[in-house]
């Protein structure tokens, strides 16, 4: 299967503002199962990019569900 790289140039560092303070850090840490994203390495993916390292958020698993977007749920509800 052909791989396609995809890279929007039109993209801009979020201003300080938007980010979550460290009270949304500290909620998630106290949720039971929380533990930090692993980062996995794909050489294959590196080298067909033409890039030296290319490293995977492991979003298979987000406490308990297979989404990242339970996280935000969280802190929403």
């Amino acid at each position: 299967m052909p791989s396609t790289l995809l890279v929007n140039h039109d993209t801009s560092a979020l201003p300080a503002g938007a980010r979550p303070g460290a009270e949304v850090q500290a909620f998630h840490q106290r949720l039971p199962g929380y533990r930090a994203t692993p980062l996995r390495d794909v050489p294959a993916l590196a080298d067909t990019s033409g890039v030296g390292r290319v490293l995977v958020k492991d979003e298979s698993s987000r406490l308990g569900l297979p989404a990242f977007k339970i996280r935000g749920a969280s802190w929403a509800g």
